[in-house]
Order: structure tokens, then C-alpha cells, then sequence
């Protein structure tokens, strides 16, 4: 494994990955907020085991990440562009993870959407759709995971919770691009100790690793599998999110305005018929 990744193509911006560490380099016409790193402790109540050990900083969160020469278009249209990085390797059985989190509600209603684009590694977006994304113990109703790898992105639907999965064996690097007006809620998910699934390691499948239910949600229904993006027709390039917004920023527009495009976005996840095979048994 390469000591220092270009990530360049991947995310439109000049990104270099410290594969060491799981830190990124930024270039010389590139910002971000401070970065900041979730720590072992903050990831034990939604961890299938509480008091395993490991990797101290699970991960690192580089927010608002921009070309300075961008800051203007990015700032007219209410969006963010953020980059999260996770290490390899496990929690006990548990592949190292992000906490999962809600959103708010967006002014008409239903939750803000966002997209993720996978810059480095292979990842695993756990989404959990569910009646009541403000309330403290809300009904999962789908439960989708969709394996990515990198240049593959997709759309969060709103009244999904969501987190991401480290699946590879090299540190992942996500991006998303989402409303300023968003902010993230972690509570329900650390009330449950985690999201509807667990993804455990499993050398004895093909997949090599498995999804364990979690016992404090009443009830679930079975997840769906999928592999690759769930984007179209919300995006329209296959380049890197970030130089498809600069491109065309008001194909993002539904990003802050959500209403009315929701079956739209769950129809990307909602399984047609001759797909059904990838439900997981």
C-alpha cells in the first residue's frame, strides 16, 4: 500500500491521502474547517461490543473542504462538501465504522438528503429508513447496505439514518455534499447502541463478513444488499461530485429543497424485480 494516495481524481480537488494515519494533505489553494477525530470512546455506545479495544482515533472529519477560488458559488448555494476518513481493521468482530446519525428536517418537511462519493478504499453505507427520524426510539421500515468502492457514489433519501463501514484493508476516504441548513443528530443511535445491523467480520462467507440484527430494535425488516452507486437521475456526471456541482450547481438544488422529490430518491434503493437476488437471506 502506497504511503501517500493522490485522491485528485477522485474528489476534483487537490487531496493527497496519509495512509499511515488516515490524515489527508490539503493543496496549497485547498481549505477546510479545523479537522477534528472521533476517538474510541465516542464510538463505544453505538459499538456491538462497548468495551473492546483498538484503534484510538477510528476516524477524522475534514468539514467544508473547498478550492478557495470556490468559496463564493459553494456559499450561494447553501452546500457543504466534507471528507471523512476511516481506518482499517476492527472493533472486536465489528468492521470500524462511523457513529451513524439523522438529520434535521429541511422548511417543507422531510429530512435534508445528501450525496456520498467513495474517494479511497471500499465502504459499506448502512441506511435505515424509519418513521420518525426526530423521535427516540423510531420503527425501522428498510434497511438498505450498499457496498462501494471508489468513483461509485449515492443519494441519502431523507428519514435515513445512515453510517459507513470500512470494509477494505486500507483507510477510506468518503466525501459528501450536503445543505448547510443540515446538522447531524447522534442520540437515537447511541439510545440503541448503533443502527438496525452490525457488520461483523466473517472469513467463513463469500462476502467475508456477515450482518448481525441488533436486539434493542423491537423489530426490523430484512436488509436489502446492493453493490455499486444509487445516483441517477440526481447526478448526470461521472466525474467527481464536486467538479459536477461546480459544473452545475443547481443540479444540487434538491439537496436543500427535498420536498417532492422523495420517492425519486427511494426509488434508487427500492429493489426492481429482477434484482431481488442481492437481498440478503
Amino acid at each position: 500500500m502506497s504511503a501517500v494516495r493522490d485522491l485528485s481524481d477522485t474528489s476534483g480537488l487537490a487531496l493527497w491521502l496519509i495512509s499511515s494515519t488516515g490524515e489527508l494533505a490539503l493543496g496549497a489553494a485547498v481549505v477546510s474547517d479545523p479537522p477534528y477525530a472521533r476517538t474510541l470512546d465516542d464510538l463505544r455506545p453505538v459499538l456491538a461490543d462497548e468495551g473492546v479495544q483498538g484503534a484510538k482515533l477510528p476516524y477524522r472529519i475534514y468539514r467544508d473542504v473547498r478550492s478557495r477560488g470556490d468559496e463564493t458559488v459553494l456559499r450561494e448555494s447553501s452546500l457543504r462538501y466534507d471528507v471523512t476518513v476511516t481506518l482499517p481493521g476492527a472493533l472486536g468482530e465489528e468492521f470500524v465504522k462511523t457513529a451513524g446519525h439523522y438529520h434535521t428536517r429541511s422548511p417543507a418537511g422531510p429530512t435534508y438528503p445528501e450525496v456520498y462519493e467513495v474517494l479511497n478504499g471500499r465502504a459499506a453505507f448502512v441506511l435505515q429508513r424509519v418513521d420518525d427520524p426526530e423521535g427516540s426510539e423510531p420503527e425501522v421500515q428498510e434497511v438498505w447496505v450498499a457496498v462501494c468502492v471508489a468513483g461509485e457514489k449515492i443519494v441519502i433519501p431523507p428519514d435515513c439514518g445512515h453510517a459507513s463501514v470500512n470494509l477494505g484493508e486500507e483507510p477510506l476516504a468518503v466525501a459528501n455534499l450536503v445543505s448547510r441548513g443540515s446538522e447531524n443528530h447522534y442520540s437515537s443511535f447511541r439510545e440503541a447502541r448503533g443502527g438496525a445491523y452490525y457488520l461483523m467480520e466473517d472469513g467463513f462467507t463469500s462476502l467475508g463478513w456477515r450482518l448481525e440484527a441488533n436486539p434493542r430494535y423491537a423489530k426490523l425488516p430484512r436488509p436489502t444488499i446492493l453493490c455499486g452507486s444509487r445516483w441517477e437521475p440526481f447526478l448526470n456526471n461521472l466525474g467527481p461530485v464536486y467538479a459536477h456541482f461546480l459544473e452545475d450547481p443547481r443540479a444540487f438544488t434538491f439537496l436543500n429543497k427535498p420536498a417532492g422529490r422523495e420517492r425519486q430518491m427511494f426509488d434508487l434503493w427500492r429493489l426492481r424485480h429482477d434484482e431481488r437476488e442481492g437481498q440478503a437471506k
